[in-house]
């Protein structure tokens, strides 16, 4: 009785191996800083740019989207929105894993799912507004050797992460009753955007992997035990 389970340990890591996850492709770049920082101050296409930092890799290049309209005080925001990166002048240095490249940015996007706020009203004694949320971010990122869609395809990535987004422009009449938001109507405004990313939190074990952990555990202390 104490050789058939003398193996028991090597049979609950046997097990835990093969609960764990397993894909069939290749597991997105998690980004942990960079920004993309978007300009909308005139009712009319913004064009900014982007910085992506991970462990191994980087990404940088131009942002185009429709300019942010923000409601006024009491109104809903929401900067949940996709940005589509790409180059329109020259290839940019992107780093994929250790590897460096000339690439054209294509059919890329970058989707951030933020919490949405209610815009309170102009603070009373500030030139200036900065408000923020909490948001996470999926995307895509494919670099080619040119901006056409034939060119050879250098790398095609996914791209994961989570940050703070804010929300920032200046205070007309600043101090006084008439105060309102800066380059905007009285019912709405276009305001700066920036997308911080931030370091992801550490990961919390599933459940269903701390039970077959605790069942190692507990074999070796039982083989052990009966050894003893």
């Amino acid at each position: 009785m104490r050789n058939s389970f003398a193996h028991f340990p090597w049979v609950s890591a046997f097990i835990l191996i093969l609960a764990l996850p397993r894909s069939t492709q290749a597991d997105p770049i998690v980004v942990t800083g960079g920004f993309v920082f978007l300009r909308s101050g005139a009712p009319d296409l913004a064009f900014d740019h982007f910085r992506l930092t991970a462990e191994d890799s980087s990404f940088s290049g131009n942002v185009f989207d429709e300019p942010t309209i923000v409601p006024a005080q009491g109104g809903l925001v929401d900067l949940s929105r996709t940005f589509n990166p790409r180059d329109n002048i020259g290839p940019d240095q992107q780093v994929v894993h250790g590897t460096f490249y000339e690439a054209f940015l294509t059919a890329s996007n970058l989707t951030f799912a933020a919490e949405p706020f209610v815009m309170p009203s102009p603070p009373p004694d500030q030139s200036l507004f900065n408000f923020e949320t909490p948001f996470t971010m999926t995307g895509h990122i494919s670099g080619r050797a040119g901006l056409d869609r034939a060119a050879p395809l250098l790398f095609s990535v996914d791209v994961t992460g989570v940050g703070t987004a804010t929300v920032s422009g200046a205070i007309q009449n600043p101090g006084t009753p008439e105060r309102s938001y800066l380059s905007g109507t009285s019912d709405t405004f276009f305001p700066t955007l920036n997308y911080l990313l931030e370091p992801s939190p550490a990961p919390t074990p599933e459940p269903s992997t701390l039970l077959l952990l605790g069942s190692a555990v507990v074999g070796v202390f039982w083989r052990h035990a009966r050894s003893a």
